[in-house]
This record gives C-alpha cells, sequence and structure tokens, in this order.
C-alpha cells in the first residue's frame, strides 16, 4: 500500500470508512486533548515518548530498546503505514515521520492535523483506543540524523545550508534556553510557524510558497539540508517539509539543548 506523505482529511476519512486493515492512526496530543475527541480508531501517542529526555540534550533520539518496547506495546506492525497527526500544525507529527524514517518504516501526516479534520466536518470519538500488543524489533536507519560533531565538522561544506526552525529571539540570541544563546554559525532561519497556515487550519502553505520562501534562504534541491530547533520537536516540521518538498534534509535532534550547551561548539548572534 502506498499512501501520499501529506494526506488530507477526506483522504484519510475514506481509508477509515473502508477499514483498511494496514493503517494505523496515531493522535500526537496529551491525554486530554485526545480525551476531547480525537480520529475515530487513533491511538494515543505522548509526543515526549519519541524524546530519549536525558538533559542536556532531551530531544535525541530514544534509545533501539526503548523504542522497540514503545511501538510494541502501541501493536506497530511491519506492514502498517502510519499516520501521524497533532494540534498545534505538525512538528510532533513530523517529529514521528522523521522517527518512523530512522526505523524504516512507513508514515504520512494527516495535513492540518485534528483542526483540518473537524473543520471538513469528520466526526471524532472520546473513547480511549487501546492497542494490541505485537513484536516489533527496531532497527536505527542513522542516515535522517546528524550529531553534533558531524555538524563542527560540516560546518566549511558549501553544498550545506543549516535551517534553524526556531523563533526569530532564539535565533538572534535574545532569547536564553540554554547555557548560552544564539544560532549554530552560517544557520538561515525560518521559523517553523511559517510553515503553516493558521487561516487554513493549520494545514501547510502551498508548495509554491515555501519552495520560494526556502530558496530565498538558499535552501533548494541541489543543498544537503540539516534542520534543528531547541529539541527537535519544531523542526519536526522543517524536516517534514523538507523531505515533502523532495530536499535531501536531515536533523539535528541534539538541537540547541546540547548546542548551547557545550563549552566549544562555535556559535553566532
Amino acid at each position: 500500500m502506498t499512501l501520499p506523505l501529506l494526506i488530507e482529511a477526506d483522504e484519510l476519512a475514506t481509508l477509515i470508512g473502508n477499514n483498511h486493515p494496514h493503517i494505523k492512526i496515531f493522535s500526537l496530543t496529551s491525554l486530554e486533548s485526545y480525551r476531547a475527541g480525537h480520529i475515530p480508531g487513533a491511538l494515543l501517542l505522548p509526543p515526549t515518548e519519541l524524546q530519549c529526555g536525558t538533559p542536556p540534550a532531551v530531544g535525541k533520539l530514544p534509545p533501539a530498546k526503548y523504542l522497540s518496547e514503545l511501538f510494541s506495546q502501541l501493536g506497530l506492525r511491519r506492514q502498517d503505514h502510519i499516520v501521524a497527526y497533532d494540534d498545534e500544525g505538525g512538528g510532533w507529527a513530523g517529529r514521528l515521520v522523521w522517527t518512523m524514517d530512522v526505523l524504516n518504516q512507513p508514515c504520512s501526516m494527516l495535513n492540518g492535523g485534528i483542526y483540518a479534520w473537524k473543520a471538513s466536518g469528520h466526526a471524532t470519538e472520546t473513547r480511549i483506543n487501546e492497542p494490541v500488543m505485537s513484536y516489533y524489533a527496531v532497527q536505527i536507519n542513522r542516515s535522517p540524523i546528524i550529531d553534533c560533531h558531524e555538524v563542527i565538522q560540516s560546518l566549511s561544506d558549501k553544498k550545506q545550508v543549516i535551517w534553524d526552525a526556531r523563533s526569530r529571539e532564539e535565533y538572534d540570541g535574545k532569547q536564553l534556553n540554554a547555557r548560552r544563546a544564539g544560532h549554530i554559525p552560517g544557520a538561515v532561519h525560518c521559523d517553523w510557524k511559517y510553515l503553516m497556515d493558521k487561516k487554513n487550519h493549520y494545514r501547510l502553505r502551498h508548495k509554491d510558497t515555501l519552495i520560494k520562501q526556502l530558496k530565498e534562504l538558499g535552501c533548494d534541491k541541489d543543498k544537503n539540508i540539516i534542520t534543528y530547533c531547541h529539541t527537535h520537536h519544531r523542526s519536526g516540521l522543517s524536516y517534514f517539509v523538507g523531505k515533502w518538498l523532495g530536499y535531501r534534509i536531515r536533523a539535528y535532534d541534539g538541537g540547541w539543548a546540547e548546542w548551547g550547551s557545550l563549552d566549544d561548539t562555535p556559535i553566532e548572534v
């Protein structure tokens, strides 16, 4: 089964209506939000389960053993195709897409998440869906990941663009969220919030708009792109957008939480 990387609410509703056996929907929301109304059949996946939680780089990928246990408890099988959604415009859903790329598991994102689903007139449910456990053995594919040491080594690479998806205040060094403030040298800035259109129920902006904006920053298909934020939550969406646009993109999951806490990492403000 092949689904588009970005799936629309009506497409997903049709799949649910046909009781497709290999679609697994994950709600990357809080329990409170999930209980208030979720897509029928969706399983709750608390988004912080996708992060290791170990300071200072709390956003790094958890160990393979942990991920095996997590997705076994959620009943994931190799033949499944995941549809991820959240209630914030795609950060956490994009993080799950990245995680599934690391695990070589097919995954799509619902455009606009729960907001677009409701705006399209589709029903929600409030009962908590319980997964049927499976055995899911994780093997890590590191090609979507870049670590701190690799970022440092690549700073002089003319064929590379580093995309900072944080706020302008963080990028400029005016907001301190780690021991040091600023951005990775040479990084370009495009706030993750720009990628979504809140007036269109948090769906992504049109492809042409995004391509034009990113091209002005030097991001195109001829470049190798690295994206980061603070804990690879917001850069979950920038990673997704890069992938959706056909760019060669990796994520620095250590993020500024790691980079800004080290003594020897170069910084620009």
